[in-house]
């Protein structure tokens, strides 16, 4: 069995402020000393995103071989699979990593949401 050594902690919202700073500091020490990778964060408020950077998402998504079907106010039905006017995209071009999908999802819903970090080890700095 492997042991997981990155931890990627999420505080709710409605957390209360002197809360948080009691409890993250403490979090962050004993973290640090269990010798692991982490971060400590909250999202903020949903904000619009202009019209403009939704229809680059969309299309971005378009390109990667993904159709945007229909739109709810919880989330988005997509299906993946390749578009009439899909190419494949081949050579030195990376692969979208998983925050980068959920960064277009989210433009592409209309709504972004920031994560504001409260703590993170020294580590996890350096190789973002």
């Amino acid at each position: 069995m492997s042991r997981v050594n990155r931890l990627e902690l999420l505080v709710p919202k409605e957390t209360p402020e002197e809360v948080i700073c009691q409890v993250v500091p403490r979090l962050a020490l004993g973290l640090a000393k269990l010798r692991y990778d982490y971060t400590v964060y909250r999202f903020g408020e949903p904000q619009p995103v202009p019209d403009e950077e939704r229809t680059a998402a969309v299309k971005t998504f378009r390109e990667m071989g993904i159709e945007i079907s229909e739109m709810f106010e919880n989330g988005i039905k997509i299906k993946k699979a390749p578009t009439p006017y899909w190419r494949r995209i081949v050579g030195s071009h990376k692969q979208a990593t998983g925050a980068e999908w959920l960064r277009l999802l989210s433009v592409a819903r209309g709504t972004r949401v920031h994560a504001e970090v409260l703590a993170e080890s020294d580590s996890s700095r350096s190789s973002n």
